[in-house]
């Protein structure tokens, strides 16, 4: 999986990374971080809604899964996203400044 910013698309590759299809965005969220669990469900963060958005059945939600703004102590300025593999909470999402 790739995420095109300026297209606003989640391209699908192969385990070889051949191109296997884009699928377009709506809203137009324009990803900058992307992060697949390992259920299958990708978790894209825009920087434009300061948001978390959840990504299954090759179907953007448009109700943010996580929406940053909530929160004062989190900055503009998130550059990592990781799942933690190992947790018994399916939902555990980390975001690093």
């Amino acid at each position: 999986m790739s995420i095109d910013r300026l297209e606003n698309k989640i391209i699908l590759l192969d385990y070889r990374l051949n191109y296997m299809t884009a699928i377009s965005l709506e809203p137009r969220i324009f990803p900058e971080l992307a992060v697949i669990d390992k259920y299958g469900l990708i978790y894209i963060y825009s920087s434009q809604y300061h948001s978390i958005f959840k990504f299954e059945s090759k179907r953007l939600r448009k109700v943010p899964h996580i929406d940053l703004n909530r929160f004062s102590d989190i900055d503009f300025c998130i550059n990592k996203l990781a799942i933690n593999l190992f947790s018994t909470d399916k939902r555990a999402l980390v975001c690093f400044q």
